[in-house]
């Protein structure tokens, strides 16, 4: 084998320093550029999470405010009884109670338990009075608490069509309302 010339012993000696280099570049420089790469990329989420979730405990003051309203409120959204008997009969006793200080004529008031979700009470009211008695009535249910939800609303005006003229009407409303045990006292 022949000694090489100048030149070519630059020629590898460069070669092997690029072979050096890319050794040391892909086996240790990049893997540790990569891992702080990607720690950094990690504390910025880390970051990111650790702001989100400090805003979140932020609210839990307000969130416990606004719990403890509706914990006060509840009474408005709902009839607060010991048992779902006793609520029933207490919203029997308000839609009776309401539209007898109308004026209205109460033809039955039912009990419409069986129909009713868990935690809803219901009561059917079939009734007979007039235009503004109906319209009176159906704003004392709406303004007034508890809130109310009416299923079903019907009227019958057959009285009319017979005579005429306008007059008293048949009406039968479905109402529910949910209930809920009075808060015991911590």
């Amino acid at each position: 084998m022949r000694p090489l010339s100048d030149r070519e012993q630059k020629l590898v000696a460069l070669g092997l320093l690029v072979l050096a280099v890319a050794v040391i570049w892909l086996g240790l420089v990049s893997p540790i550029l990569a891992g702080f790469g990607a720690r950094a990329l990690e504390r910025e989420q880390l970051t990111a999470a650790y702001s989100r979730n400090q805003r979140i405990m932020a609210g839990f003051p307000v969130w416990r405010s606004q719990l403890d309203q509706q914990a006060r409120d509840a009474g408005r959204f709902a009839i607060l009884a010991p048992t779902p008997a006793l609520a029933s009969d207490l919203l029997r006793e308000r839609l009776t109670r309401t539209f007898t200080a109308l004026g209205a004529e109460i033809t039955s008031v039912q009990d419409l338990a069986a129909d009713a979700p868990k935690g809803w009470v219901a009561a059917r009211i079939d009734l007979r009075l007039t235009e503004a008695q109906l319209k009176a009535g159906l704003e004392r249910l709406e303004n007034e608490e508890p809130y109310v939800l009416v299923d079903y609303f019907a009227v019958a005006a057959e009285r009319a069509f017979e005579t005429g003229r306008a007059g008293p009407v048949d009406v039968r409303i479905d109402v529910r309302a949910r209930h809920r045990p009075p808060r015991r006292p911590s």
